[in-house]
């Protein structure tokens, strides 16, 4: 199982475990998302990179890309990986809290810093 597919099961664990007790192999379910989840970030983050931008500087290009791809991610983490709203257990205000501060966040946390110290030097 790829990480997307462990940030689902995650999710489903903890927002809505009444309707993960109901799938029947939850490892191949998770798996198989998990991999539709990797195809639609990857066509999604070249679609929101562009093309490249005349007189752009190597880390600019990188932050770009890296940008795209962490927009494709959050995309995809809501569109796919989340349980549907009508399956979860939980109320607006207890999926804030219950949510873990996984990877990705920790990630748009240090390329925000990085562009800012790139812009501001």
């Amino acid at each position: 199982m790829n990480k997307y597919g462990r940030l689902a099961l995650s999710m489903w664990q903890q927002l809505a475990p009444t309707a993960l007790a109901e799938i029947d192999d939850p490892s191949r379910h998770f798996s198989t998302l998990g991999e539709e989840a990797l195809e639609q970030v990857t066509t999604l983050t070249v679609q929101l990179q562009g093309p490249d931008v005349t007189g752009e500087t190597y880390f600019a290009k990188i932050g770009r890309i890296e940008n795209a791809k962490l927009r494709a991610e959050e995309i995809v983490r809501a569109d796919l990986l989340m349980p549907p709203p009508d399956l979860q257990d939980l109320t607006e205000d207890e999926i804030s809290d219950a949510l873990p501060n996984d990877e990705v966040d920790q990630m748009l946390t240090e390329l925000r810093q990085e562009l800012k110290n790139l812009s501001d030097g």
